[in-house]
């Protein structure tokens, strides 16, 4: 595969002094800077501290400068199936174009090579300035060759540098969380929220928004900061009570008449409550009951039932025990689920 350098990005003065993400990633190596740009380089002599692998072996075949910034084919460059980013509004692309097409392409992207598919990269951060560079038709991009295993490992890469940036959303969150966990790249919710630095509360939360159809998802997209963490989890529950079309028109009056989590939490009991009460109209035996307490105070029961049911009904527990009840107990019946289909396969 034939690269074409631009060794002159890699000497240009900075133009300002506050550090932008090209200083922090794209830092030529120093061996690098000082030689002339018309200098042959010594390839081996940059590669001598690299480990032993197929990243090395690129770099020597390719005679690439580790962190060093070069011009690749757009058409050689595919998203990574773990990228950290997964909705990309039009609206943001089109915006960011013009930007670009003033401006050049400001920040390198992040790309390691497939190497099953010589001439290809996988993208692991810049998606949205290649869907920029694509719309204003040009040829190239200006991209920094990492050493980064696809999976967890790329994830994170993407995932710090979009935090860092704030450009990732929850639901981007959302759908990856949920993506990473069927992969096996994690071996539950808790090993995720751990090398995440996140509570597994929050995590439980945010995965639950992924059963929420794209078409939701992209319609509180165009309101971010009206959508957080706890009235997206709220609408991800109407949506399981009520479906599709209902949660169109929760979203429609969540924006139009500003309502709360709380109200929207509100509107959800009342129509769990309207579900439950054909239930509570012929009552069921059950096979064995047992109380629980919190505190001194009884919360609740759980009954067993001959058809293989069961029920569980706890009041009045401090929010934080019941979130961590609710992310524990899910994750039990996920976990049992996927040892039952395996002894079944």
């Amino acid at each position: 595969m034939a690269t074409k350098r631009n060794f002159d990005d890699a000497f240009a003065a900075p133009q300002s002094s506050k550090p932008t993400a090209m200083d922090k990633f794209a830092v030529v190596d120093r061996a690098m800077a000082a030689s002339s740009p018309t200098e042959v380089l010594d390839v081996e002599k940059l590669l001598q501290d690299l480990p032993d692998g197929e990243f090395r072996d690129w770099c020597k075949a390719e005679k690439y400068v580790p962190e060093s910034v070069i011009e690749l084919p757009l058409k050689s460059l595919k998203p990574s199936p773990f990228n950290p980013r997964h909705f990309y509004q039009a609206d943001s692309i089109r915006e960011l174009a013009t930007a670009v097409s003033e401006r050049g392409q400001q920040q390198a992207i992040h790309v390691s090579p497939d190497y099953s598919a010589p001439g290809e990269f996988y993208i692991h951060d810049g998606g949205r300035r290649v869907r920029a560079l694509r719309l204003n038709k040009a040829e190239t991009a200006r991209a920094i060759v990492k050493d980064i295993k696809l999976g967890k490992e790329s994830y994170k890469f993407g995932y710090d540098l979009n935090t860092n940036q704030k450009t990732q959303t929850l639901f981007d969150d959302a759908v990856q969380w949920k993506y990473l966990l069927a992969q096996g790249q994690y071996e539950n919710q808790n090993a995720l929220a751990a090398d995440l630095n996140q509570s597994v509360t929050r995590v439980s939360k945010v995965i639950d928004v992924a059963a929420l159809v794209p078409e939701l998802i992209e319609k509180m997209l165009d309101h971010p900061v009206k959508f957080g963490l706890e009235l997206a989890y709220a609408v991800s529950r109407y949506h399981r009570a009520r479906g599709v079309q209902a949660t169109h028109k929760l979203i429609n009056r969540i924006v139009q008449e500003d309502l709360s989590t709380r109200e929207v939490e509100k509107l959800l009991g009342r129509q769990e409550g309207a579900q439950l009460q054909p239930a509570q109209s012929g009552r069921r035996k059950y096979d064995k009951r047992y109380d629980f307490s919190f505190g001194g105070v009884k919360a609740g029961e759980l009954k067993t039932y001959s058809d293989g049911s069961l029920t569980v009904t706890l009041k009045g527990l401090p929010p934080e025990f019941r979130d961590d009840l609710s992310a524990n107990l899910k994750q039990f019946i996920e976990e049992a689920s996927k040892r039952l289909e395996s002894q079944n396969a």
